[in-house]
């Protein structure tokens, strides 16, 4: 999964979850710059507690983690993708 799958990713699931730009970034404080430029692929996607903590902010729980994990594991790679969340 390369930054741009994942920034569709990050995306569809802020949109699922009506969370806007600006609320995902508070919730790492962070600058919605950032989530935008993750969303279109430009930035990195986040790791340690930022991976943490838009998970939270999107209310996606341990259960759907490990499910996504696991069905996503191959193609997630070196990005680990627990936020897909």
């Amino acid at each position: 999964m390369n930054q741009s799958d994942f920034g569709k990713l990050l995306r569809d699931k802020r949109k699922e979850h009506h969370k806007t730009q600006e609320e995902v970034a508070n919730s790492i404080n962070k600058n919605k710059m950032l989530i935008s430029g993750m969303e279109t692929g430009k930035n990195n996607p986040p790791i340690g507690d930022d991976l943490k903590n838009i998970m939270e902010c999107l209310g996606l729980n341990e259960e759907e983690e490990k499910a996504e994990t696991g069905e996503r594991k191959q193609e997630a790679g070196s990005y680990g993708l627990r936020l897909l969340l």
